[in-house]
């Protein structure tokens, strides 16, 4: 695949005139435009002085390698094979992909490329010409879009199953029916469990704390300690340290474990909003 590439003379970025006002709008729009003449094998590249740095373009002939060479690893296949079966396709006249492309800083942008194909009555290629033009900002800021509108599904369901869900705490006499939102934190004390209300009262229940870890995972509670489930929903302040402590509504301090440090800190971003 290379070898159809490195034939011929290196790219000339001028061998062909451009007038300013093109190379002037090509820099309004950040892209560049390349043109292969696949009658004699010769690239051209058009681009405005800050576009060629932005793309790491280097001065003077351009390597014939340069595309191949900056293509990302994971979407080098994708995008070399993708180009070479257009081409060798003769019912294509245009093709589009995107392929992250490396910077001349080693950092890597999103680069769309949209290729048109000048053809004889054959279907042969006579021209090439592609245009450049950089997506990144476009995809992070739809990523940014997805993961909001994932979090705000995820809020909007633990939002409802906490403010509607109750929970049947079993008595002497029968069962207290509490809407878990009312629920502070739950204290393993060996096979039974303390389960310490907002109001400050505690019911002692003769379940395992895992029989409440299971029940109230998926509603906002996390098991930050092998004796402690806290209502997320009821954290006050979280410390930094190996593994740091919360201090909960009604100022109680817990210990969160070193091995639950990190889910821990995952389900409160998104528990919580941040201006960060």
């Amino acid at each position: 695949m290379r070898d159809s590439f490195n034939q011929g003379d290196p790219l000339k970025p001028h061998t062909i005139a451009a007038p300013d006002l093109f190379l002037s709008a090509l820099d309004t729009l950040s892209e560049a435009v390349w043109i292969i003449d696949h009658t004699t094998n010769q690239h051209h590249w058009f681009a405005s002085e800050r576009n060629k740095i932005k793309f790491g373009v280097p001065q003077g002939d351009i390597p014939k390698t340069f595309w191949l060479d900056n293509i990302h690893p994971d979407d080098w296949d994708y995008a070399v094979h993708g180009y070479q079966r257009a081409l060798e396709d003769p019912s294509i006249s245009c093709y589009g992909h995107e392929y992250r492309f490396k910077g001349p800083c080693g950092e890597y942008m999103v680069i769309h490329d949209l290729i048109k194909f000048l053809r004889n009555s054959d279907g042969c290629v006579l021209h090439s010409i592609g245009t450049w033009r950089d997506i990144t900002l476009e995809r992070r800021l739809e990523e940014m879009n997805r993961k909001l509108i994932r979090k705000d599904k995820t809020n909007e369901v633990l939002i409802q199953s906490i403010e509607t869900f109750k929970l049947a705490i079993p008595t002497f006499d029968g069962f207290i029916f509490t809407y878990i939102k009312n629920i502070c934190y739950c204290k393993a004390s060996g096979n039974y469990t303390e389960i310490t209300m907002v109001d400050g009262t505690i019911h002692v229940v003769s379940r395992t704390l895992k029989n409440y870890e299971d029940a109230l995972g998926a509603h906002g509670f996390f098991r930050i300690h092998h004796s402690f489930l806290i209502n997320l929903g009821h954290v006050k302040k979280y410390v930094r340290g190996d593994g740091g402590y919360v201090m909960m509504d009604d100022n109680k301090v817990i210990d969160v474990s070193k091995r639950k440090k990190e889910a821990f800190l995952v389900r409160l971003e998104g528990q919580f909003v941040s201006a960060a």
